[in-house]
């Protein structure tokens, strides 16, 4: 099982941290690759109803944010946007190259994925309403 999920961690300091990585799981173990850093609150957004989805597919999706794997001149590599409306090219949040074999093994018996934090989803504080 091939997904992109996010992580979530502590730096030293006590700084929340996200990273989205490609978790890869069979019958010798799971292994995690990182992919990028992300911004915590657009972690927790992408965590509650994100979805990954190849860019001829966006059309089926309006509103949601997610990743979506776009095509570049580059054999063997895809580009991967962070979108906060996979629809529109002009919420991009982050952009990186990466290997074109990631998007065959999550896409590769679906046509769109949620993204999930691995070990659920982290527990804030949330402020208390005025």
């Amino acid at each position: 099982m091939n997904t992109l999920a996010l992580k979530y961690s502590r730096d030293a300091g006590g700084k929340e941290k996200a990273r989205l990585v490609h978790r890869e799981h069979d019958m010798t173990g799971t292994s995690y690759e990182g992919i990028m850093t992300i911004d915590m609150d657009v972690a927790m957004n992408l965590g509650r109803g994100g979805i990954v989805v190849d860019e001829n597919h966006v059309d089926r999706f309006p509103g949601h944010a997610g990743l979506v794997f776009v095509a570049i001149d580059k054999p063997g590599a895809v580009a991967l946007e962070l979108r906060m409306n996979v629809q529109d090219e002009d919420t991009v949040r982050n952009r990186v190259i990466i290997d074109a074999d990631v998007k065959n093994l999550v896409l590769s018996s679906v046509p769109v994925d949620m993204i999930k934090w691995i070990y659920g989803e982290p527990q804030r504080p949330v402020a208390a309403a005025a």
